[in-house]
């Protein structure tokens, strides 16, 4: 390795000893690897690596919300977000640009479990030792917390799978899986536990080999969950049947909020009302009149954010930005299943189909909160689906340089 590549190796492994427990570490990460990278440009006149269709795809949704943030009713806002949302994206270059190969894949990963690990004792300390019945750990609320927890959990599959010979990290991981899933029930977090359950019902689907396991797995859940709701006198039931029920407050707020984005959508077709503007839309001019969270005169103490990834877009982008919303996610969609099918074929475990999870978890968990738009988890996101596309066309070239 040259000296950037030790030094991005360096950045890569910091960063995901922090990415579930500090932004600033993150954030600090992030500016020294674009600092890095600037001068290897500097020096070597070239990027390590063809960035292609991966940047390509991103200077487009650039150039598709600076459309937007130019026609929106506070530019110099929407702009300011726009600024904020493309640094977010740097880490997934980490991986594409950086990984050699597995060992330093072994370390990243063992990094990323340490941190997760610490996400969850602190979320357990919340938990058991302070009687929060709505943990958050290292986060802002208990659903981001399961945002977390939904791309660690398929994380800790993929290096119990990988490197199963190895006694210590397979039962490590596998234990610290376990404990991943015990508190993202114990987050109360409905959005998650349905994003989890359609996972599952995915990963039943791509994964024959672990299919046993999986329903062994879910099996486990279940009585979890038993448990847990019989420690917590029925709470964990009590969150279960609001899923279904349209009396629960929460989720009435929600519906009045998908409603109200419709309406901005119907005023602003095309470019929407602008990047970071529901906030002071939703509460100064369409607030239902049927919402019992209101701002009065300060709107910055209303809902920020429709608390559904579609309708945000929707909203703040218009057509213009639902376009951009799904050539994005519909891009990476589509380039971890050509992985997964060519991955398929050849291993026992493909790092396409955990990329595909990660995407499947967040986005479902997306419809019923603006995930995708927090700091930590865009980062943390980003950075997975870097290094699992980067580790899986890694893992094709050595198979099919055995083949030959």
């Amino acid at each position: 390795m040259n000296i950037y590549e030790k030094l991005m190796y360096g950045v890569m492994i910091i960063f995901a000893l922090a990415s579930n427990v500090s932004t600033g570490i993150t954030s600090a990460c992030i500016v020294i690897s674009a600092i890095i990278m600037m001068i290897q440009y500097i020096k070597t006149k070239k990027l390590p690596l063809q960035i292609n269709a991966f940047g390509g795809v991103l200077l487009l949704y650039g150039g598709l919300q600076c459309i937007i943030a130019a026609l929106s009713v506070n530019p110099v806002a929407s702009f300011g977000d726009v600024w904020a949302t493309m640094y977010r994206f740097i880490p997934l270059f980490f991986g594409i640009l950086y990984l050699k190969n597995k060992k330093q894949l072994l370390y990243i990963l063992m990094a990323f479990s340490m941190s997760t690990l610490l996400n969850d004792i602190y979320g357990a300390y919340q938990y058991i030792v302070l009687s929060n019945n709505r943990p958050m750990a290292f986060n802002n609320t208990a659903t981001f917390f399961a945002s977390h927890l939904l791309m660690a959990i398929p994380m800790l599959y993929l290096l119990c799978n990988m490197y199963k010979q190895n006694r210590v990290i397979k039962y490590y991981s596998l234990i610290l899986m376990i404990f991943s899933m015990l508190m993202l029930i114990a987050s109360g977090t409905r959005g998650g536990w349905i994003a989890f359950v359609i996972m599952i019902l995915f990963s039943l689907c791509m994964d024959a080999i672990n299919r046993k396991k999986i329903i062994a797995g879910c099996i486990v859940m279940l009585i979890a969950m038993s448990g847990i709701n019989i420690a917590t006198n029925g709470y964990l039931m009590n969150r279960i049947a609001s899923i279904s029920q349209m009396k629960d407050q929460s989720s009435i707020e929600r519906v009045l909020m998908w409603e109200s984005s419709i309406k901005i959508f119907e005023d602003y077709p095309v470019h929407g009302i602008g990047q970071d503007q529901f906030q002071y839309m939703y509460n100064t001019q369409y607030i239902s009149p049927l919402s019992k969270r209101r701002a009065d005169e300060d709107y910055h103490k209303g809902y920020g954010h429709p608390h559904n990834n579609f309708f945000k877009y929707l909203s703040e982008g218009g057509l213009i930005g639902i376009a951009a919303f799904i050539m994005l996610y519909g891009f990476f969609a589509y380039k971890f299943w050509m992985l997964y099918r060519k991955e398929k074929a050849m291993a026992k475990l493909s790092y396409g189909m955990i990329g595909l999870l990660i995407m499947i978890g967040i986005q479902a968990e997306g419809l019923t909160d603006t995930n995708l738009t927090q700091v930590p988890i865009m980062r943390e996101f980003w950075f997975l689906m870097g290094l699992l596309f980067a580790a899986g066309k890694m893992e094709l070239e050595e198979r099919n340089q055995h083949k030959v």
